[in-house]
């Protein structure tokens, strides 16, 4: 059954949303926005963040073009924008944040650090749920 869905993915779409999943972390990310104190939370320096960046990077997009394939597979075909969104923002909240907190709370992290991995998880799932709504 997962193979016949798999087999009707709009390739654009699902390309799309990765693309727009790994913007939003690039974005999110950024020392401008909220890199710098993500880095305080980690305790990671400019340098750190250099170390491996293309094999980080690398394995990043692997993960997001497989996460835009199991949002696609939730979002369904014909789901349009809105109830996209609302698809995304169920997964994005509902597992994705909810399983990162309960990580995150038994490593010990603070509240902040996961307030902005939290909520990028929320923003990034939420439009890549959008743009296979819409596109899908």
């Amino acid at each position: 059954m997962i193979l016949d869905i798999i087999g009707d993915v709009n390739i654009l779409a699902w390309l799309c949303a990765t693309v727009a999943g790994m913007v939003i972390g690039a974005v999110w990310y950024l020392p401008q926005t909220f890199g710098k104190a993500w880095m305080e939370e980690v305790g990671y320096s400019e340098e750190d963040m250099q170390e491996g960046a293309t094999k980080k990077m690398s394995i990043s997009l692997l993960v997001t073009a497989i996460q835009a394939l199991v949002i696609y597979l939730f979002v369904g075909i014909d789901a349009g924008l809105g109830e996209g969104l609302l698809r995304g923002f169920l997964l994005g909240d509902g597992i994705a944040v909810a399983t990162l907190f309960n990580n995150q709370l038994f490593e010990g992290r603070s509240l902040r650090h996961m307030m902005i991995n939290g909520f990028h998880n929320v923003i990034a799932i939420s439009v890549m749920g959008a743009i296979i709504g819409f596109m899908g």
